[in-house]
């Protein structure tokens, strides 16, 4: 019998399924808080950070901790089919419920902008960008519906339909106008607007970002009078400059990753971080022209193939290899749609019970939202306005 991710319907085994989950949770958790504090006070790695810009060493710690919680739990496993579908499905119906949530931010973020609603913890675009990276947290959306959740499925089954991590929304540039198909719009909010009324927020004007614009810009020229900048450069400090030119750190960036677990993690820490990283870039990578990629994945699946007791029709193709690699995408998606259901039931149970559903952390966008409104309110200060953000 194939595998699922969660076990049947049977209230013992939810209630195991949960536990597990629960218990995987906390270790990980442990492992990034293990993890923050060894790269906050170890000597030689805090020298390491010193060669790159400061601003940057926070939101690396940050990252490289959740990194290491899902590559030392998963990568040692990431040999086995079992585990890898597990993974892989659960994440993938999640980012689905993620979809859901975005649309209603997205159109919310049309109101706003045309100042239609106030929203809670909305003062400046900024904080729809800190919000979309804690979604499932975010306090001015509502829970999901079934009626909701139902619309995404009818979506989901269709042929429109190709599971893929979606691209954040930029809520920066929101086109007003084009309801067919605006800048960044997925086919998921397209799917959306055609079944229901939504698509008229696409004509709203963006007020408030063009006053915001205008109240930044007010701000750094005051901050920054064209004819002091090259005094200013002239008088800056040597060491201070140097600081600023550094690189960046980036915790999102495969090889400066890469360069610090060489220098910084034990050999079992390594190969658990490249059974992870090989895993996660070939779920990336599209089929295309190039053969040798073909040849490779192809024969990954078929291996995974002899794993999976079932009988899969193969379309005609001229390339077997395509075929191959078409029919396992079929195969998963299908896997993501059945469980998708009871990852909705398992979100509905942790909003009942108040359950966090996801804990991600987002001082960088924070950090970047808090400098934002220092601008605007300076700005409005300058114009001789109130200093908040009713405008």
């Amino acid at each position: 019998m194939d595998n699922e991710i969660i076990p049947d319907s049977q209230d013992e085994s939810r209630r195991k399924y949960r536990e597990e989950r629960r218990e995987a949770e906390e270790q990980r958790e442990k492992i990034r808080m293990e993890t923050k504090h060894r790269l906050k006070t170890d000597k030689a790695m805090q020298d390491y950070f010193k060669q790159y810009n400061a601003t940057s060493i926070d939101n690396f710690i940050d990252s490289y901790a959740n990194l290491k919680a899902n590559y030392l739990q998963f990568g040692p496993k990431f040999g086995k089919s079992y585990e890898r579908k597990n993974l892989r499905n659960y994440d993938e119906a999640l980012n689905c419920l993620k979809q859901i949530q975005a649309k209603k931010m997205f159109d919310l973020r049309c109101q706003w902008g045309a100042n239609l609603i106030k929203l809670e913890g909305v003062d400046i675009t900024w904080d729809f960008m800190e919000w979309q990276e804690d979604i499932f947290n975010c306090p001015f959306l509502t829970p999901i519906t079934q009626a909701e959740f139902d619309l995404f499925y009818q979506f989901a089954t269709s042929n429109n339909f190709e599971y893929k991590d979606e691209e954040g929304i930029d809520f920066f540039e929101i086109i007003n106008g084009d309801v067919s198909r605006p800048k960044n719009l997925s086919e998921w909010y397209i799917f959306h607007n055609t079944y229901t009324d939504s698509g008229k927020y696409l004509n709203l004007p963006d007020l408030r970002k063009e006053k915001e614009r205008y109240y930044i810009k007010l701000c750094q020229k005051h901050k920054n009078p064209p004819s002091q900048n090259q005094n200013n450069e002239e008088k800056e400090d040597k060491e201070t400059k140097k600081a600023i030119e550094l690189p960046y750190l980036r915790g999102y960036v495969f090889k400066d990753v890469e360069n610090f677990v060489k220098l910084f993690e034990d050999d079992k820490s390594k190969k658990s971080f490249y059974n992870f990283e090989n895993y996660m870039q070939s779920l990336d990578h599209k089929p295309g022209t190039n053969d040798k990629y073909l040849t490779e994945r192809a024969e990954e699946i078929l291996e995974e193939l002899t794993s999976v007791n079932v009988t899969l029709p193969i379309e005609a193709n001229d390339d077997w290899r395509v075929g191959i690699i078409n029919l396992w995408n079929k195969y998963q998606k299908d896997k993501v749609m059945a469980v998708l259901p009871l990852v909705y039931e398992e979100y509905c149970f942790k909003v009942e019970n108040k359950i966090q559903v996801e804990t991600i952390e987002k001082k960088y966008m924070e950090g970047m939202a808090n400098i934002v409104k220092e601008q605007v309110l300076k700005g409005r200060e300058l114009c001789g306005e109130p200093q908040n953000f009713d405008y």
